[in-house]
């Protein structure tokens, strides 16, 4: 019970310091990280930690690192939907704006001009370029249903044979057989456009930190290049649209092509990977493919600095 007694001690002293940092805030005060309030409660001359050098130096470390993690406009606008999604606020609920619908109905006046009535459409594009609200107009626009898949495993084949449905995700022409579809819609947005929309919208905004939007979007340019088709492009939009061939889109077969003539066994490799290979000289596939593996290193390094700082002032007391 020793044990269970010192903890239950530690964490009555740590109570005081703590509950004022989750105290309602007045309204005038500026929003972020309690940096200050949490160093005086836990580091300053009479905190928690005073005494212990060691500890004192890794929550110093912890501190600034939060700080400034904390500051980043993506992680921001992450904790800000998530403080919406709690409250029940969802703005993306509602119609899809008016340029959105002016664009399904320029992709259904083509299907038309084509005699085309699709039963599976694919919708692929950087985060935030718009997919699902494309996807949400053109279903209700040709009575069909759409259909997100966001958090589902895309690195192995999918069955994607429902009827009458759009299909909508950033790495869906990578990583599935495309000739399943009617037509692949590609979203050709700018990558900084993209990443503005992310942050205005505030959901999925650590997206904007951590991942490597240009490697994303030049694999995806790639996937959709593959797939042997003509191509419409709808006027003063992004939008690029490939309705499949008789004999189908043959991407894979192209990609096994285009590596063969590179002198590259393309062996048993998926078609994520072969996109890689082709396109940056290196097999990879997966949602880590396109991490930014630096994304916070800055940050980790001014908070071990800040770490070493206080352990330096405190040892020499």
């Amino acid at each position: 019970m020793g044990n269970w007694d010192d903890l239950k001690e530690t964490f009555e002293k740590l109570l005081p310091a703590v509950i004022p940092l989750v105290e309602p805030k007045p309204a005038h005060s500026q929003p972020g990280f309690p940096r200050a309030r949490v160093h005086d409660a836990l580091l300053g001359k009479k905190g928690l930690l005073a005494d212990n050098a060691a500890l004192g130096a890794l929550l110093a470390a912890g501190i600034e690192v939060g700080q400034a993690i904390y500051s980043k406009p993506g992680l921001q606008a992450s904790l800000d939907a998530l403080v919406r999604e709690i409250l029940g606020q969802n703005p993306e609920a509602g119609e899809p704006p008016e340029e959105v619908e002016r664009q399904a109905r320029q992709i259904g006046a083509l299907f038309r001009s084509l005699g085309l009535r699709p039963s599976r459409l694919a919708i692929d594009g950087l985060p935030g370029s718009g997919k699902s609200s494309l996807a949400r107009a053109l279903a209700r626009l040709l009575g069909m249903r759409w259909q997100s898949l966001d958090h589902l495993d895309l690195d192995t084949p999918m069955p994607l044979d429902e009827q009458d449905v759009v299909y909508e995700h950033h790495r869906l022409l990578r990583t599935q057989d495309v000739d399943r579809f009617e037509a692949l819609i590609y979203l050709d947005e700018p990558v900084e456009v993209s990443k503005g929309k992310i942050l205005r919208r505030q959901r999925g905004g650590y997206l904007v930190d951590v991942m490597d939007f240009d490697r994303l979007k030049r694999i995806g340019e790639k996937a959709f290049q593959c797939a042997k088709a003509p191509e419409y492009r709808l006027k003063e939009s992004f939008v690029r649209l490939k309705v499949r061939p008789e004999g189908g889109f043959g991407a894979l077969e192209s990609l096994r092509e285009e590596a063969a003539a590179a002198g590259i066994s393309p062996g048993r490799l998926s078609k994520e990977e072969l996109l890689f290979l082709v396109t940056e000289n290196k097999a990879r596939k997966g949602f880590k493919a396109y991490i930014n593996t630096g994304a916070y290193n800055q940050e980790v390094m001014t908070g071990v600095a800040a770490g070493l700082f206080h352990l330096a002032r405190r040892l020499a007391k």
